[in-house]
């Protein structure tokens, strides 16, 4: 009993020295990370400007490199003055700014009714002409009457499968039952189907 409870803190005593391990090199590349995270970044000038402001007022830095990371920092911030504009004569001559073109509007000019369009033979219905067509009476003919032609003959194969054949003087039919489909390798293969 008294070895058990031994191994167990000796796991516990180890576990507790693995976690702590994973989390200190968690913290030490998470460093890394903000640092690169912020290298590029305005949040990082601003950072560094307060930072050294601060410690320029604390300790009375002499350094000149820090004095111009500032100054730098403090030109992005100032706002430009534009000059004014000017008006110009040219920007006042219409002769400048005139259309190519000119929009006129169409006048039509009124329908006339002209010599031709008054002469009937012109327009005569004899131009054309509209013939009914006839169609000739059917007849009955011999070969439709002989009722020998129509008669079918059923007749089972001797086959296993239910085809039926129906057969006449010229022709000859047979049904066969369509079977069950199988799902084939293929059919579901990746290879195949792949785009």
């Amino acid at each position: 009993m008294k070895a058990t409870n031994n191994d167990q803190k000796a796991i516990l005593k180890s576990l507790a020295v693995i976690v702590s391990f994973v989390l200190i090199s968690f913290t030490v590349s998470a460093q890394g990370f903000w640092e690169s995270l912020l290298e590029n970044t305005t949040f990082n000038e601003i950072a560094l400007a307060m930072a050294e402001s601060n410690s320029e007022t604390n300790n009375g830095s002499t350094d000149a490199s820090s004095t111009a990371d500032i100054d730098a920092f403090a030109s992005l911030l100032e706002e430009e003055i534009e000059e004014s504009l000017e008006l110009e004569n040219w920007m006042t001559d219409e002769a400048n700014f005139t259309s190519s073109f000119t929009i006129e509007e169409e006048i039509e000019s009124p329908l006339e009714i002209e010599d031709w369009m008054k002469d009937e033979s012109y327009f005569s219905g004899t131009s054309m002409s509209f013939e009914v067509e006839t169609e000739q009476a059917l007849e009955i003919e011999n070969w439709m009457l002989d009722t020998e032609k129509f008669i079918t003959k059923n007749s089972d194969t001797k086959r296993k499968s239910t085809s039926k054949y129906i057969t006449g003087d010229n022709y000859t039919f047979e049904h066969i039952d369509d079977y069950k489909l199988k799902l084939e390798p293929w059919m579901t293969d990746n290879r195949i189907w792949s785009n």
